[in-house]
Protein backbone atom coordinates (compact mmCIF):
# COMPACT_ATOMS: atom_id res chain seq x y z
CA UNK A 1 0.00 0.00 0.00
CA UNK A 2 2.88 2.35 0.74
CA UNK A 3 4.31 1.71 -2.71
CA UNK A 4 0.88 2.31 -4.29
CA UNK A 5 0.94 6.02 -3.44
CA UNK A 6 4.40 6.62 -4.97
CA UNK A 7 4.21 7.90 -8.56
CA UNK A 8 7.83 8.74 -9.25
CA UNK A 9 9.88 11.84 -10.14
CA UNK A 10 8.32 12.50 -13.56
CA UNK A 11 4.95 13.37 -12.04
CA UNK A 12 6.52 15.48 -9.28
CA UNK A 13 8.65 17.48 -11.73
CA UNK A 14 5.80 18.03 -14.19
CA UNK A 15 3.49 19.06 -11.35
CA UNK A 16 5.99 21.75 -10.33
CA UNK A 17 6.08 23.07 -13.91
CA UNK A 18 2.28 23.35 -13.92
CA UNK A 19 2.32 25.28 -10.65
CA UNK A 20 4.94 27.74 -11.88
CA UNK A 21 3.68 28.31 -15.42
CA UNK A 22 -0.01 28.76 -14.55
CA UNK A 23 0.67 31.91 -12.55
CA UNK A 24 -1.11 34.85 -14.13
CA UNK A 25 -2.84 32.73 -16.78
CA UNK A 26 -6.32 31.32 -17.21
CA UNK A 27 -5.60 27.63 -17.78
CA UNK A 28 -8.99 26.10 -17.10
CA UNK A 29 -7.81 25.03 -13.63
CA UNK A 30 -4.80 23.07 -14.85
CA UNK A 31 -3.50 22.65 -11.30
CA UNK A 32 -6.78 21.10 -10.18
CA UNK A 33 -6.73 18.80 -13.22
CA UNK A 34 -3.19 17.72 -12.40
CA UNK A 35 -4.24 16.94 -8.82
CA UNK A 36 -7.21 14.93 -10.11
CA UNK A 37 -4.91 12.84 -12.31
CA UNK A 38 -2.52 12.20 -9.43
CA UNK A 39 -5.33 11.27 -7.05
CA UNK A 40 -6.86 8.94 -9.65
CA UNK A 41 -3.52 7.19 -10.19
CA UNK A 42 -2.97 6.70 -6.47
CA UNK A 43 -6.54 5.48 -5.99
CA UNK A 44 -6.18 3.03 -8.88
CA UNK A 45 -2.85 1.71 -7.59
CA UNK A 46 -4.24 1.36 -4.06
CA UNK A 47 -7.23 -0.50 -5.45
CA UNK A 48 -4.99 -2.86 -7.37
CA UNK A 49 -2.96 -3.56 -4.23
CA UNK A 50 -5.99 -4.35 -2.04
CA UNK A 51 -5.54 -8.10 -1.59
CA UNK A 52 -8.77 -8.35 0.43
CA UNK A 53 -10.63 -8.25 -2.89
CA UNK A 54 -10.50 -10.57 -5.89
CA UNK A 55 -8.02 -9.54 -8.62
CA UNK A 56 -10.75 -9.34 -11.27
CA UNK A 57 -12.76 -6.92 -9.16
CA UNK A 58 -9.70 -4.85 -8.33
CA UNK A 59 -8.78 -4.51 -11.98
CA UNK A 60 -12.33 -3.59 -13.02
CA UNK A 61 -12.59 -0.89 -10.37
CA UNK A 62 -9.12 0.48 -11.19
CA UNK A 63 -10.08 0.66 -14.88
CA UNK A 64 -13.20 2.67 -13.97
CA UNK A 65 -11.14 5.12 -11.94
CA UNK A 66 -8.68 5.69 -14.77
CA UNK A 67 -11.44 5.93 -17.40
CA UNK A 68 -13.13 8.73 -15.43
CA UNK A 69 -9.80 10.57 -15.10
CA UNK A 70 -9.14 10.14 -18.82
CA UNK A 71 -12.52 11.70 -19.64
CA UNK A 72 -11.83 14.67 -17.36
CA UNK A 73 -8.39 15.16 -18.88
CA UNK A 74 -9.74 15.05 -22.45
CA UNK A 75 -12.33 17.68 -21.53
CA UNK A 76 -9.69 19.90 -19.92
CA UNK A 77 -7.39 19.58 -22.92
CA UNK A 78 -10.13 20.72 -25.31
CA UNK A 79 -11.19 23.49 -22.94
CA UNK A 80 -7.70 24.93 -22.46
CA UNK A 81 -7.14 25.19 -26.22
CA UNK A 82 -10.20 27.43 -26.49
CA UNK A 83 -9.17 29.39 -23.40
CA UNK A 84 -5.75 30.08 -24.89
CA UNK A 85 -7.18 31.30 -28.20
CA UNK A 86 -9.63 33.62 -26.43
CA UNK A 87 -6.96 34.88 -24.01
CA UNK A 88 -4.47 35.71 -26.77
CA UNK A 89 -7.19 37.37 -28.89
CA UNK A 90 -8.25 39.55 -25.96
CA UNK A 91 -4.62 40.34 -25.17
CA UNK A 92 -3.98 41.44 -28.76
CA UNK A 93 -7.15 43.53 -28.83
CA UNK A 94 -6.13 45.30 -25.64
CA UNK A 95 -2.51 45.73 -26.65
CA UNK A 96 -3.18 47.02 -30.17
CA UNK A 97 -6.30 49.10 -29.59
CA UNK A 98 -6.42 52.63 -31.01
CA UNK A 99 -6.29 55.65 -28.68
CA UNK A 100 -9.68 57.32 -28.31
CA UNK A 101 -11.08 60.77 -27.64
CA UNK A 102 -8.89 63.83 -27.85
CA UNK A 103 -5.74 61.74 -27.51
CA UNK A 104 -6.80 59.73 -30.55
CA UNK A 105 -7.47 62.83 -32.66
CA UNK A 106 -4.11 64.35 -31.79
CA UNK A 107 -2.33 61.05 -32.53
CA UNK A 108 -3.96 60.89 -35.98
CA UNK A 109 -2.94 64.46 -36.76
CA UNK A 110 0.64 63.71 -35.75
CA UNK A 111 0.63 60.47 -37.73
CA UNK A 112 -0.58 62.29 -40.84
CA UNK A 113 2.59 64.36 -40.74
CA UNK A 114 4.62 61.15 -41.02
CA UNK A 115 2.39 59.80 -43.79
CA UNK A 116 2.96 62.86 -45.96
CA UNK A 117 6.49 61.70 -46.53
CA UNK A 118 6.62 59.84 -49.84
CA UNK A 119 10.39 59.65 -50.06
CA UNK A 120 10.63 56.61 -47.75
CA UNK A 121 8.78 53.25 -47.86
CA UNK A 122 5.55 52.93 -45.94
CA UNK A 123 7.14 50.23 -43.78
CA UNK A 124 9.78 52.74 -42.64
CA UNK A 125 7.05 55.31 -41.96
CA UNK A 126 5.30 52.93 -39.60
CA UNK A 127 8.55 52.05 -37.89
CA UNK A 128 9.05 55.76 -37.26
CA UNK A 129 5.49 56.06 -35.97
CA UNK A 130 6.14 53.29 -33.47
CA UNK A 131 9.44 54.85 -32.45
CA UNK A 132 7.62 58.10 -31.75
CA UNK A 133 6.05 56.36 -28.79
CA UNK A 134 2.94 57.25 -26.84
CA UNK A 135 -0.45 57.50 -28.53
CA UNK A 136 1.14 57.75 -31.98
CA UNK A 137 2.82 54.37 -31.51
CA UNK A 138 -0.43 52.94 -30.19
CA UNK A 139 -2.27 54.22 -33.25
CA UNK A 140 0.36 52.72 -35.55
CA UNK A 141 -0.33 49.18 -34.36
CA UNK A 142 -4.10 49.57 -34.10
CA UNK A 143 -6.63 48.62 -36.81
CA UNK A 144 -5.85 52.05 -38.26
CA UNK A 145 -2.83 50.34 -39.86
CA UNK A 146 -5.10 48.27 -42.12
CA UNK A 147 -6.98 51.40 -43.20
CA UNK A 148 -3.77 53.12 -44.23
CA UNK A 149 -2.48 49.99 -45.97
CA UNK A 150 -5.69 49.73 -48.02
CA UNK A 151 -5.49 53.42 -49.05
CA UNK A 152 -1.89 52.91 -50.22
CA UNK A 153 -2.47 49.50 -51.86
CA UNK A 154 0.12 48.07 -49.46
CA UNK A 155 0.40 44.58 -48.02
CA UNK A 156 -1.36 44.99 -44.66
CA UNK A 157 -0.04 41.71 -43.25
CA UNK A 158 3.56 42.56 -44.01
CA UNK A 159 3.10 46.10 -42.73
CA UNK A 160 1.58 44.83 -39.49
CA UNK A 161 4.37 42.32 -39.03
CA UNK A 162 6.98 45.08 -39.26
CA UNK A 163 5.07 47.55 -37.08
CA UNK A 164 4.30 44.99 -34.38
CA UNK A 165 7.89 43.75 -34.29
CA UNK A 166 9.09 47.30 -33.68
CA UNK A 167 6.38 47.86 -31.09
CA UNK A 168 7.21 44.64 -29.24
CA UNK A 169 10.85 45.65 -28.96
CA UNK A 170 9.91 48.98 -27.39
CA UNK A 171 6.95 48.03 -25.21
CA UNK A 172 7.66 45.97 -22.11
CA UNK A 173 3.95 45.33 -21.65
CA UNK A 174 3.83 43.54 -24.99
CA UNK A 175 6.09 40.78 -23.69
CA UNK A 176 3.05 38.86 -22.49
CA UNK A 177 1.95 38.35 -26.08
CA UNK A 178 5.07 36.29 -26.79
CA UNK A 179 5.53 34.72 -23.35
CA UNK A 180 1.93 33.51 -22.93
CA UNK A 181 2.03 31.00 -25.85
CA UNK A 182 5.29 29.62 -24.45
CA UNK A 183 3.70 29.24 -21.01
CA UNK A 184 0.68 27.46 -22.47
CA UNK A 185 2.96 25.12 -24.41
CA UNK A 186 4.92 24.26 -21.26
CA UNK A 187 1.69 23.65 -19.34
CA UNK A 188 0.31 21.35 -22.04
CA UNK A 189 3.60 19.41 -22.18
CA UNK A 190 3.74 19.04 -18.39
CA UNK A 191 0.10 17.98 -18.22
CA UNK A 192 0.70 15.44 -20.99
CA UNK A 193 3.57 13.98 -18.97
CA UNK A 194 1.40 13.75 -15.84
CA UNK A 195 -1.43 12.16 -17.83
CA UNK A 196 0.92 9.68 -19.48
CA UNK A 197 2.25 8.51 -16.11
CA UNK A 198 -1.04 8.60 -14.19
CA UNK A 199 -3.39 7.22 -16.81
CA UNK A 200 -1.03 4.37 -17.58
CA UNK A 201 -0.78 2.95 -14.07
CA UNK A 202 -3.08 -0.01 -14.80
CA UNK A 203 -0.65 -1.22 -17.48
CA UNK A 204 2.45 -0.70 -15.34
CA UNK A 205 4.77 -3.28 -13.84
CA UNK A 206 3.34 -2.36 -10.45
CA UNK A 207 -0.17 -3.29 -11.64
CA UNK A 208 0.99 -6.69 -12.82
CA UNK A 209 2.69 -7.40 -9.51
CA UNK A 210 -0.25 -6.06 -7.50
CA UNK A 211 -2.76 -8.21 -9.35
CA UNK A 212 -0.58 -11.24 -8.70
CA UNK A 213 -0.90 -10.59 -4.98
CA UNK A 214 -3.92 -12.57 -3.81
CA UNK A 215 -4.08 -14.41 -7.14
CA UNK A 216 -1.73 -17.26 -6.21
CA UNK A 217 -3.98 -19.25 -3.90
CA UNK A 218 -2.58 -22.60 -5.03
CA UNK A 219 0.95 -21.56 -4.13
CA UNK A 220 -0.20 -20.17 -0.81
CA UNK A 221 -2.07 -23.39 0.01
CA UNK A 222 1.01 -25.44 -0.81
CA UNK A 223 3.16 -23.25 1.42
CA UNK A 224 0.67 -23.56 4.27
CA UNK A 225 0.54 -27.33 3.88
CA UNK A 226 4.34 -27.47 3.94
CA UNK A 227 4.47 -25.38 7.11
CA UNK A 228 1.85 -27.56 8.76
CA UNK A 229 3.80 -30.70 7.86
CA UNK A 230 6.98 -29.13 9.24
CA UNK A 231 5.18 -28.26 12.47
CA UNK A 232 3.88 -31.82 12.80
CA UNK A 233 7.38 -33.24 12.35
CA UNK A 234 8.79 -30.89 14.98
CA UNK A 235 6.05 -31.92 17.42
CA UNK A 236 6.74 -35.58 16.77
CA UNK A 237 10.45 -35.12 17.47
CA UNK A 238 9.66 -33.36 20.74
CA UNK A 239 7.56 -36.32 21.82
Amino acid sequence: MAEATELGPVVATARTVVTVETRGLNTGQASAMADELVQAARKARTTLADVTKYPEGRRARADEIIADAQTSYNEWRARVETIELVYLAELRAELFKAPTGTAGLIARQDAEQFLRRRDIPLQAVFQNLVRAGGDVAQLAVSPWLEIVAASRNADAKELRKIAEAEYMRRNAGAEKLTSAPIQYAKIRAAMAAIARECLGVNASAFAKRALYWGNNEAIKDAEIDALRAQLVRQQEKQQ
